[in-house]
């Protein structure tokens, strides 16, 4: 009872919402109760049955993938952060130790048992006392990764996605069989964490836009559907999340303060989002800051940010996802939200943001003012990924950004055409290079956004631009 009634308070009615001025999505919430079914008369469990192709170009669900997920993925559910080690290897956070107000033993750090800095590394690949980069990916029906093929993206990346994938080398040992590259190689050899946060069950839906919601709200009250995949009858089982969290954006805040803890000491958080998935790295970050939790980040790269377009409706009958419904949609309500986080984060905790596309914005239309919004805080840039062809391949161009930038942290930020030397115009806040790359530094100061630009050039770039 007590859950049922926790999940109408933080159900919504959509067309009546009003964005805070301290974003916070408990604040936009109002009563629901009158559109919502009993919550008596939900099953725990929705389940209804769909069949996988059969032809998917994709390797089976064979017993060494699903072994490597002692969780049970894809059958189970398995959200959270993942961190990474060398050429993609992988280990599920474990819980770190958090503050309890009732509990005074848990005010003081405790010892978690390893000798030292590199035996804890080697078991969990997470220190600490290290700089920490999270990735959030996007829309998981894409059909290049989503559970019903057993495949996730990781920081290895593969021949159609990736430069110099395509038959051109392999990765920088000269693999040419395998032919892909490890995206986190530079961070780690910087001594970086690197983790990916995975809601790819909740992710995989046939339209993206349902996917979206379940970013910010669980609307009907009756749990996030997510995806079972079960590979011994190659079916897909939807199922629902009960569990404490109302939305993915209090499932990443919650997956965050349980991998890093309260003793995290770093000296930055970089948050990554690909897609749909910069919708969550804002929001993520935006919860983080209200509870002045200790990883809370200082810096955000939107990669091709995607906004699904609003619901078009007529006389109570609208269009979503190419089917007619009498339901009212949420309109631009998610891109007017990301908006507003990025601009609260900016202003109030000096949280700076970076945007990257492959392709030139859009002149007209939602997302074309949404785009305008977020660059009045950020720094733009636009990639032309040209191993890419945009008229063959626009799944490829779409993902670029995501390579583009992590494999950029290990170069110079580029130099800005018609600019003069660079290290006689270094300013106070390209002097630090903490938060950036091997190659941030005063002298090739960052005039045009890169993931090797330091946390505070990239912010004395935002702050000029203003």
């Amino acid at each position: 009872a007590a859950l049922g009634a926790a999940r109408v308070a933080h159900a919504f009615d959509l067309p009546d919402m009003k964005l805070p001025d301290l974003p916070d999505v408990d604040d936009l919430a109002t009563s629901a109760s009158k559109h919502m079914p009993s919550i008596a008369a939900l099953r725990p469990d929705e389940m209804s049955l769909q069949s996988v192709d059969d032809d998917a170009d994709s390797p089976a669900c064979s017993s060494e993938v699903l072994g490597m997920y002692p969780s049970g993925w894809p059958a189970q559910l398995d959200w959270g952060i993942y961190w990474f080690g060398p050429q993609g290897q992988f280990k599920k956070a474990k819980s770190k130790q958090q503050v309890q107000l009732t509990d005074p033993s848990s005010w003081v750090k405790r010892d978690d048992g390893y000798a030292n800095a590199t035996e804890r590394w080697n078991a969990e690949f997470y220190d600490p006392s290290k700089n920490t980069v999270i990735f959030f990916h996007g829309w998981s029906g894409t059909s290049s990764w989503f559970p019903q093929r057993c495949q996730r993206f990781t920081t290895m990346c593969g021949k159609s996605l990736c430069p110099r994938g395509k038959g051109e080398q392999g990765n920088k040992e000269g693999n040419e069989e395998e032919g892909s590259i490890d995206l986190a190689e530079d961070w780690l050899r910087a001594g970086w964490n690197v983790g990916f946060f995975y809601w790819d069950q909740f992710a995989d839906e046939p339209c993206m836009s349902d996917a979206e919601q379940k970013l910010w709200f669980d609307r009907r009250g009756n749990g996030l559907r997510w995806a079972s995949y079960v590979p011994v009858n190659a079916s897909t089982v939807w199922r629902r999340y009960l569990g404490d969290q109302m939305s993915v954006s209090e499932m990443c805040a919650a997956g965050v303060k349980e991998a890093m803890g309260d003793f995290y000491s770093g000296g930055t958080v970089r948050f990554v989002g690909y897609s749909i998935g910069a919708q969550l790295a804002a929001s993520c970050a935006a919860k983080l800051h209200q509870e002045q939790h200790v990883a809370a980040p200082q810096r955000m790269a939107l990669l091709q940010p995607f906004f699904t377009q609003k619901d078009w409706s007529f006389m109570g009958v609208g269009i979503r996802c190419g089917k007619f419904t009498s339901d009212p949609g949420i309109e631009g309500f998610v891109a007017d939200a990301t908006v507003r986080y990025v601009q609260q984060l900016w202003l109030r905790s000096h949280v700076v943001t970076e945007i990257y596309s492959s392709t030139e914005p859009n002149a007209e239309g939602p997302m074309a003012l949404a785009n305008a919004h977020l660059q009045t805080h950020a720094a733009l840039a636009i990639y032309s990924p040209d191993w890419c062809d945009a008229t063959e391949d626009p799944k490829c161009v779409h993902t670029a950004t995501v390579p583009l930038y992590f494999l950029g942290f290990g170069a110079r930020p580029p130099r800005l055409v018609g600019k003069p030397s660079l290290a006689a115009n270094a300013t106070a806040g390209g002097a630090s290079a903490t938060g950036g790359g091997a190659n941030a530094s005063a002298e090739y100061e960052c005039w045009v956004p890169s993931a090797a630009c330091s946390d505070a050039q990239l912010r004395a770039l935002v702050e000029r631009s203003a």
